[in-house]
């Protein structure tokens, strides 16, 4: 099967398919978390003591009509970093009851402490690499900065990278046809992983070193240029959301990558 996780999610996708490669075909990571300290700061301050409190009097009954209207307000304003206020509008709306926001904090504080992000990937990323997989981020994401797009995509070498420009933390929500249309196309133009237990284990022993080229890397579809220079292109199909797409096995993000996003960000 193909796993697609988003946000916490992301994280979810990716220890399903560390525990059971077996199942796991390719792996789609959006806006995913796991991969750095960095998150939006008012997630940690939802974790410290009395921050129930505090969750308690900002989404009573009173407050809440006010801050989702300013929220979406906001959005519609189209100013620097309210990319996500609609979205985490229809989140905040569902904290309304005690239970959900207690199991919110609960969740948050499993990830997440005063220091930002505390669960990693790192220590297992190779393991994806046996597998083909795109990393998808809104390059106005709010929540986890879209930095950390390109540090997936140097731990994965085979994955694809997706950049909505125009998006903030929800691209598959923001531009869903957009999304669905990526996505149908990594499925169509990529060769499922094949579990092999022998395999999986020497690279469980080796500890992060490839011992063997990956399956998919050996038959790259459409979108995939081996060891080629990072290409950033404009999608003039869908001139609304100038959507730019990065195809390659970059290291890191190159000049012509960082002004696509410094672009979408201004």
């Amino acid at each position: 099967m193909t796993v697609v996780g988003h946000s916490l999610g992301g994280g979810v996708a990716k220890q399903f398919a560390y525990q059971y490669p077996q199942r796991t075909e390719r792996l789609v990571l959006v806006g995913s978390g796991g991969l750095g300290p960095e998150v939006n700061p008012l997630l940690p301050v939802l974790t410290v003591p009395g921050a129930s409190l505090l969750m308690g009097v900002a989404t009573s009954p009173p407050v809440r009509p006010i801050a989702i209207g300013l929220m979406t307000a906001l959005h519609r304003t189209g100013l620097p970093y309210t990319a996500d206020a609609y979205q985490l509008a229809l989140v905040y709306r569902s904290l309304e009851s005690r239970e959900s926001r207690k199991a919110f904090r609960h969740v948050l504080r499993q990830i997440i402490d005063w220091r930002g992000q505390i669960v990693t990937m790192r220590d297992r990323a190779y393991l994806a690499a046996y597998m083909p997989a795109m990393i998808v981020w809104g390059g106005k994401d709010t929540v986890i900065p879209v930095s950390h797009a390109f540090v997936a995509h140097e731990m994965l070498p085979s994955s694809r990278l997706e950049i909505f420009p125009n998006c903030g933390h929800f691209p598959h929500a923001e531009e869903p046809e957009h999304f669905a249309e990526i996505l149908d196309d990594f499925i169509s133009t990529t060769v499922p992983a094949r579990y092999d237990a022998r395999r999986w284990t020497r690279a469980l022993k080796h500890g992060g070193k490839l011992v063997e080229a990956p399956d998919h890397a050996t038959s790259p579809g459409p979108g995939t240029r081996p060891n080629s220079e990072p290409t950033v292109v404009s999608d003039d199909s869908h001139p609304e959301s100038s959507r730019a797409r990065v195809k390659s096995e970059s290291k890191a993000p190159t000049g012509r990558q960082r002004r696509a996003i410094d672009g979408a960000a201004g």
